[in-house]
Parts: structure tokens; C-alpha cells; sequence
């Protein structure tokens, strides 16, 4: 028994083969004028009348239906495109938030400081200061003593900008004139 997919198959490679062979129908055209009115005909009007010249309706010229199909894949496109630059931006900026994170977390977990910290993250690195001094620009300076050393961290605007490590001043000798 034949399969049906190749009859239905071959039933349309035959109705396009034949499609394709047939001479195309084309027939005379004549234009009258009667009372003013254009008519269109297959006869002449007059003895020895030419055909009017018709234009060839093989390709249908394109309206606004071609327009619009025009601006919506000219606003689809620049949709995209935008879209494409938006969600490269947010990765570059997704990379560059996990790259300063995995920074901070190792400087917090090496008891250190590190550029851009803020201020609660060096509390969280190195405790609570041992002393805080406020500068006229709104900047601060901690500082945080541990036996002989001492270490300053300097903060504006809430993140770290630097810091210095040096020896612990030594304590002021108490003064025995009081005496």
C-alpha cells in the first residue's frame, strides 16, 4: 500500500509543475471615454485603437502596510540593540560589584583594610577603633592600637581612602610638678 506523505507529496509537485508550465493569460486592454467616464474593454473603441498599457501586476508595489512592516523591524532592531547594551553594561557592572566584594571579604578576612571599604566593613575587619578624630573636610581618621603598633585608617565620605601603620606613641610621662 502506498504511503499517503508520498502521494499528497507528489500531488503537489505536480499541481506546481503545472502551475509554473502554463502560459500566463494576458489580454487586451482598450480604454473608452464615453460621456466623459473612462471605460476599460477588451474591444477597440475605434478602428486601429492600440491596447492600453497596462502595469505588470507581478509584484504589487508596496504601501504602508510595507512601511509599517518597515518601522516595526526598525524599532524591533534598535529594541534589541538597546537591550543588548543594557545587559552588557549590567554584566561589566555585576562583574566589577563581585570582583570589589571577593576583595573586601579577603581584606575582612585578613584583618585588613582596603580601598573603598566602608565603614562598616573595617569595623567588621579590624573591631571598633580605638580612636576616632573627625577633620574639618568631614573626613575621620581611626586609629587602632595593638601593643607596639598602631595603625590609622582614613575614611571620607563613609570608605576608606588610605592607611598608615607606624609605632604606638609612647604615653606621656605623667607630670610630677603637681606635687
Amino acid at each position: 500500500m502506498p504511503n499517503p506523505r508520498w502521494f499528497a507529496l507528489g500531488a503537489c509537485v505536480l499541481w506546481i509543475a503545472s502551475a509554473a508550465l502554463e502560459p500566463a493569460a494576458e489580454a487586451a486592454v482598450f480604454r473608452c471615454t464615453e460621456q466623459g467616464r473612462a471605460l476599460y474593454t477588451d474591444r477597440p473603441c475605434r478602428a486601429g485603437e492600440m491596447p492600453y498599457a497596462l502595469p505588470w501586476l507581478g509584484v504589487v508595489p508596496a504601501g504602508r502596510q510595507a512601511d509599517l512592516a518597515a518601522e516595526h523591524d526598525a524599532r524591533r532592531e534598535r529594541m534589541l540593540d538597546s537591550r543588548q547594551r543594557d545587559d552588557q553594561a549590567w554584566r561589566e557592572a555585576h562583574s566589577q560589584r563581585r570582583a570589589r566584594d571577593q576583595r573586601i571579604q579577603g581584606a575582612i578576612r585578613g584583618k585588613r583594610t582596603a580601598p573603598g571599604m566602608s565603614a562598616d566593613e573595617v569595623r567588621r575587619a579590624l573591631g571598633r577603633p580605638d580612636a576616632v578624630k573627625r577633620d574639618h573636610n568631614g573626613g575621620e581618621r581611626w586609629t587602632y592600637r595593638d601593643g607596639r603598633k598602631q595603625k590609622t585608617v582614613r575614611l571620607a565620605n563613609g570608605r576608606v581612602v588610605g592607611d598608615e601603620r607606624k609605632p604606638a606613641k609612647a604615653a606621656k610621662p605623667a607630670d610630677d610638678a603637681d606635687e
